[in-house]
This record gives C-alpha cells, structure tokens and sequence, in this order.
C-alpha cells in the first residue's frame, strides 16, 4: 500500500514539475480551483457573517473572530481590559470571552480594529485566504519539493478542503499564523536561530502553541530560540499589557488575566465534557467520564505527554540533523501540542506538513524502515484533517444528543486518533537511525 502511495503522488509531482508538457494547463486547473472554491467559501461566509448586536438566528461565520480578534483589539483601542469577562461581555455585542491569548494578540492584529466590522471581517477573510497559499508553500519547501505556482494552488485547495481549513475561513480563527511560526521556528531553530526566535514569539501569541513549543524546544536543547524567542514575546506582551494597565490599574488586570482561562472553559464549546470538538486529551477524558477531570489531571496528562514528547524531540535533535530528522520532529511535535493542551479542530492544521511529508518521503527515512507504521500515522492524519462526522453541525443533523453513546463515540474519534498518531509518532522516534548515526560505535 506505502508503495502504491508513493508511485501515484510521484506520478501528481511529474505532472506538476515545471518540465512537465502540460504545465500551463496544470497551472490553469490549478487557478481555478482555488479560485473557485474560495470564492465559494467566501459568499459563504459573507452569507453567514455574525451581524455584531442584530438577529443571528442562522448567522454563525466569523463570530471566532467577533469574540477573540475584532472586539479585544476594540477594547484595547478604546481603553478597556478586553481580559475582564464581565466588562467585555457587557461593553461588547459579543458571545465569548477572550480566550487567553498573550496580550501580544492586541498589536499583531491592532490594523483589523482600525475599520468597521464588516469591513475587517473581509480583510481578514482576503488575508486568511492568501495565508493559506504562504503557509502552502513553506510546506511544500519545509518537504523539499518545489513550490510552484501550482503546487501551491493545489495544496492550497487541499488545505480549503479539510475541515480545519474552512473552520480557519468560515469562523475567523487566527491558526494559521500559529501554525506557520511553529513551523518555522523548528526548521530554522538549527539553522538561523535569530530568525527562529521571532517565529517562536508569533508562536507565542497563542500558549496553546508557544508553551508546548517552548517545553520541546528546551528538550532538543535549542535554549537561544527557546530564550530569546520567549523574550520578544513577553516584550511585546508587556508593551500591550502596559496600555491596558494605565487605563484599568495593575490589580484589575492581572485578576482578569487569570481569570480568562477559566471563562473561556465555562462556554459549552470549550469545556471538556460537552464539548464534540475539543480534540486534547483532557477533552477526551473528560467526554468519557461526562464531567471536569480537573487541574491537577489536566496538568498531570501535560507533563506526561510533554515529558514524552521532549524525550522524542531529543532523540531527533542529533548534530547532523537532516530534512528527514526535522520532518519527523515537526510531526511528533504538532503531535505533542495538540493532545497536550486545549485544542479545537480547527488547530489540525498543523497536521497538513507531517502528510506531507510523509506521503513525499515515503522511500527515505524513516518510513523507508517503518512502511506500516506510515501507512498508518498518514490514514490517521487524513481522518483527522477529514473528519466532519465529529463537528457540532453534523451530530445534530443526524439526531445525536449531547452523552448519548453515539455522541461520545463519534465526538471521541478525533481525540483517540490523535493519541494514536503520538503513539505511532513516537515509536519511529526512538525507533529510527537517525538518531543511531550520531552514537558513537
């Protein structure tokens, strides 16, 4: 099956190659698909666009973006603590608190707050969409094949395609600016550390990505990205935090900031036993026990599966690293951030690069040495980019109430998967020669 894979993906990247006889028609194809469905996708949303204090019956597109870019960055302009959920929710025509994003949040996106609603609703949707294509690119270079115009079309309609790509459009989300620095913080954490840590600080924006990261970065010894890279992001931070101190007091603010963890997993979507989302394994465990495993179990599966992660990242972090030894790293890290903190699916698309480049190296290393395991972790990756079953919208379409077995087993599949992936992850980890080469004989 690993064979049959790799000769037809091998047959799509001749016809794609820039010698190939029918590049300009390729090219072409390319172009309108992702024209296409991103025109589509974009009628869609405007079809669907939350209207900010109106009647929403229906209207579900970018409240993501409503709650936890648009109105913070209001708030932030306006003198207010986006942080404080009671001001927030009562100062705001919104539906959530701010989720505990650094404070840095408030500067990367303060341009999206200088316009109308509406208006940056739009812009965000036009700069998600070329993202999309960028963050196409880098992955076909991070896996070394060459990003032509149309390979990055068509990986970028791929990516449009699965569900956290259109959860990123249809609902605002921010992922793919994450994704995008936690991928270049890793292959360039060896190589260009200066540029690896200001990836590592856009990482940081979100601490469901920058603090796994930062754990797995000090694991692989990369202490400069890790450092330096968690300086610029608490600078940045500070700078934004030190505005809304002026205008709120320093006690109201840091009472807020630890608070917002807590609002955020109060929302039904958010907390681990009702929501059919959240793909984390406190989300797991607490759909199965129906109820809050808790702190202390939430902080006891983290240091467990980043104690495991940082164990496998160091065995990958050998002298020699190579593109085989850095492919593998990412994906047992995506893999690591994902189940180890909270996670929503549409934070899966940090899986596009490890299909990737699993499915474009499939005769090197290490899958060269391990073809089931690939076989395997690449199916894993296709479900979990390409299951709709487990999404909100479906189950109740199909009649399927919330802790009913079926809707524990279905909104569970994606978590189980993940795990599995690890797992699989994992074992060619510690399994692989790569890491061999650089013990001494």
């Amino acid at each position: 099956m690993g064979r049959m894979m790799h000769r037809h993906l091998g047959t799509v990247v001749d016809l794609l190659s820039p010698a190939s006889p029918r590049r300009t028609e390729v090219t072409a194809l390319a172009v309108a698909l992702y024209v296409g469905l991103s025109a589509f996708l974009f009628f869609r949303t405007m079809d669907r666009l939350v209207i900010p204090g109106g009647d929403n019956t229906g209207r579900w597109a970018y409240a993501a973006y409503r709650d936890a870019t648009y109105y913070p960055v209001r708030a932030f302009l306006e003198g207010k603590n986006p942080y404080d959920p009671k001001e927030y929710l009562v100062s705001y025509p919104v539906g959530d608190v701010l989720p505990p994003y650094l404070p840095m949040t408030l500067l990367i996106h303060l341009p999206f707050g200088l316009v109308s609603f509406k208006a940056s609703a739009v812009l965000y949707l036009l700069f998600t969409l070329a993202l999309t294509l960028v963050l196409a690119g880098l992955c076909l270079r991070m896996a070394g094949v060459g990003p032509t115009a149309a390979r990055v079309l068509l990986l970028g309609t791929f990516i449009l395609l699965t569900r956290p790509g259109q959860n990123n459009l249809l609902l605002g989300e921010c992922t793919v600016v994450s994704v995008m620095a936690t991928y270049a913080t890793l292959f360039l954490a060896r190589q260009a550390p200066k540029a690896a840590s200001v990836a590592f600080a856009f990482a940081c924006f979100k601490p469901t990505f920058g603090a796994p990261l930062g754990v797995l970065l000090l694991a692989r010894r990369d202490w400069k990205v890790a450092i330096f890279g968690g300086l610029i992001a608490a600078l940045l931070s500070a700078a934004a935090a030190g505005v809304i101190v002026l205008n709120v007091g320093l006690g109201p603010f840091v009472a807020s900031a630890l608070s917002a963890y807590d609002a955020s997993e109060d929302h039904p979507d958010s907390h681990p036993a009702s929501s059919p989302s959240r793909i984390d394994a406190k989300g797991l465990i607490g759909r199965l026990l129906g109820e809050d495993p808790g702190v202390g179990s939430e902080l006891l599966l983290a240091a467990i599966l980043l104690g495991l992660g940082g164990w496998g990242a160091r065995l990958l972090a050998v002298p020699s690293e190579t593109d085989e030894s850095r492919s593998l790293a990412v994906t047992l890290t995506s893999l690591v951030i994902l189940t180890s903190i909270f996670h929503q699916p549409y934070d899966l698309i940090l899986l596009v690069f490890p299909l990737l480049s699993i499915l474009e190296g499939w005769k090197r290393l290490p899958w060269s040495e391990h073809p089931f395991s690939g076989v395997v972790l690449a199916l894993l990756l296709s479900f979990l980019l390409f299951n709709y079953l487990g999404s909100a919208t479906a189950l109740a379409r199909l009649g399927i109430h919330p802790r009913e077995p079926a809707w524990v087993l279905l909104s569970s599949a994606g978590g189980v998967a993940l795990l599995a992936a690890l797992g699989l992850a994992l074992r060619v980890s510690c399994a692989c020669p790569i890491h061999r080469r650089d013990q001494p004989s």
